[in-house]
């Protein structure tokens, strides 16, 4: 028989609380999440515990936000995917004199019911100089910036007099804009 030596007895001890103390680590976490949902549920009331429980149900409420906006992304993600991309947006210029179909610009046919069109080229809302890209005043034949001819004033030009003077060209008496160097009626330098 072996004699009883206190040492190892204790060491034996000190072994099982160990044991003992991790299995009570691994079990609190469970007991914490029982008394939490208790504590939701209205089961538990201690004013000891409502700090703790209510900085977890802030987080839980933080959770469940991210969950939903999560939920929400993949949606669109699923939406996105579905929905085939929009179609480009054509410009029209005008509608087919046979049946009514829009006209996109640059077409000879009617798309809807074939018949020919004609459809005279959009003007931009402002012409400019060919060659410098000046602003051009209407119905002026010559550039005011460079003096460059024009092929066909937009306007007719309005009828003007010899005379002369402040904004009018000395040549032929027609308006010209303030800046412009040459006129834009006869293209005389100003």
């Amino acid at each position: 028989m072996e004699e009883f030596n206190p040492k190892k007895e204790i060491r034996r001890i000190r072994n099982d609380l160990r044991r003992l103390e991790r299995e009570k680590e691994s079990a609190l976490p469970g007991l914490g999440k029982l008394a939490y949902d208790a504590f939701r549920e209205g089961k538990i009331t201690d004013e000891g515990l409502a700090p703790a429980f209510g900085q977890v149900k802030a987080l839980d409420e933080q959770i469940s936000k991210g969950q939903q906006e999560i939920q929400r992304l993949e949606q669109q993600i699923q939406q996105a995917a579905v929905q085939p991309p929009a179609a480009p947006v054509v410009p029209t210029v005008g509608a087919c004199p046979a049946c009514g179909a829009a006209l996109p610009a640059g077409m000879k046919f009617c798309g809807n019911c074939g018949k020919a069109v004609e459809i005279a080229p959009a003007k931009p809302a402002v012409e400019r100089c060919s060659k410098c890209g000046a602003e051009l005043a209407a119905g002026v034949r010559f550039c005011g910036e460079c003096g460059e001819p024009l092929a066909v004033p937009a306007v007719p030009p309005a009828v003007a007099g010899p005379e002369s003077g402040p904004g009018k060209c000395p040549q032929c008496g027609a308006e010209s804009e303030k800046d412009a160097a040459f006129c834009g009626e006869c293209g005389a330098k100003l």
